[in-house]
């Protein structure tokens, strides 16, 4: 039996991305800031769709935020490691 391989795209997200104009992409301004951190926000992740961020901070904390529209933040759930 064979098997097929399938071939290497040539396309790249970093050439080939079907943008609009770069100000509707990249924030110009601060849209929220992540005050329930007790210290520095270390790490930032958003789910794939987009409608939640996780925060990771040196206070040995993670919460998740509910992203709405226009940037708009609210904490969803905070997650503290016991051992600090």
């Amino acid at each position: 039996s064979s098997r097929v391989i399938p071939r290497r795209s040539s396309f790249s997200l970093l050439h080939n991305h079907l943008a609009r104009s770069q100000a509707e992409i990249i924030p110009r301004s601060c849209l929220s800031v992540l005050e329930e951190h007790k210290d520095e926000v270390w790490d930032v992740c958003f789910s794939h769709d987009g409608r939640r961020l996780a925060s990771a901070s040196k206070d040995n904390s993670i919460i998740i935020w509910d992203v709405m529209e226009g940037g708009r933040i609210t904490m969803l759930r905070r997650l503290l490691d016991d051992d600090s």
